[in-house]
């Protein structure tokens, strides 16, 4: 499995009591949709971190750099737990330089945000009510968490390798197809080339006429979710077809059986 960093914008904060310096906040909020990872979208489910807080040694990290420590949950110095919002840590930074600094830039409202590094124990990809591609973490295996200077929740290949395993997908395709923003072409669309360039088409035609003010906004975001359903429900016709034809030679041979024994 390949590590996955991932960030929340919800802020970090400094606690000062006495000569400890506490660093708390975030590093991941449930339910929180992302930006476009290179054609789709993700969450975090409620749980996602329930089994690896239990087991995992991790650590605290500043910027995800290993050299950067400023604490470990095997020592008490990290402490974490889920809450309804998401997951929280406070950090008991150390007194070296690199804890003074990480405080310092802390008083000064220099460090904005917070990540997780992690690797996925298991997701679901769907459908947004658009017909976008998005990944919903169900459980990870955290490696560490901590500030750091740009949340940006960014995108990795190590995204697409859960999908590419779980749909029998080649890897190489669905990096090209998120880099070329179709990435729901590949997973969920069955039908024909003609087909494909047909509702491609018809979806740009439509985003042209909402940028010209021609179809109202909300019509048009209806209209994606019917043609997103319909995708969805002639895949699944396409999957049983498939199952069908596959079962086709048992049938047969089966058929061929009775009639030798009558």
């Amino acid at each position: 499995m390949t590590l996955e960093p991932r960030t929340a914008s919800e802020g970090v904060e400094l606690r000062e009591e006495g000569e400890t310096l506490t660093a708390f906040g975030y590093a991941s909020v449930f339910d929180q949709m992302s930006q476009n990872l290179g054609g789709f979208l993700e969450r975090v489910a409620p749980g996602t971190f329930r089994s690896t807080l239990k087991q995992a040694d991790v650590r605290a990290l500043f910027n995800h750099e290993p050299d950067h420590l400023l604490g470990r949950s095997g020592a008490g110095t990290l402490r974490m737990e889920e809450d309804d919002k998401g997951l929280r840590y406070e950090i008991d930074l150390p007194a070296t330089t690199l804890g003074h600094d990480v405080a310092a830039l802390l008083r000064r409202g220099d460090i904005s945000g917070s990540s997780f590094g992690f690797r996925t124990i298991t997701d679901e990809w769907s459908e947004t009510d658009a017909g976008f591609p998005l990944r919903t973490l169900t459980e990870v295996a955290l490696r560490d968490v901590g500030p750091v200077t740009f949340p940006a929740y960014s995108s990795s290949e190590a995204s697409l390798r859960s999908l590419a395993e779980g749909r029998a997908l080649d890897l190489d395709l669905l990096v090209h197809a998120a880099e070329e923003n179709r990435l729901a072409d590949v997973i969920f669309s069955h039908d024909t080339d003609d087909e494909k360039v047909a509702i491609r088409n018809l979806r740009d035609d439509l985003h042209d006429s909402v940028a010209r003010g021609a179809i109202d906004e909300e019509v048009a975001a209806t209209v994606e979710a019917v043609r997103a359903r319909t995708e969805a429900m002639k895949a699944a016709g396409e999957a049983l077809k498939a199952d069908v034809e596959a079962l086709r030679p048992v049938i047969e041979a089966t058929e061929a059986d009775a009639e030798e024994n009558f």
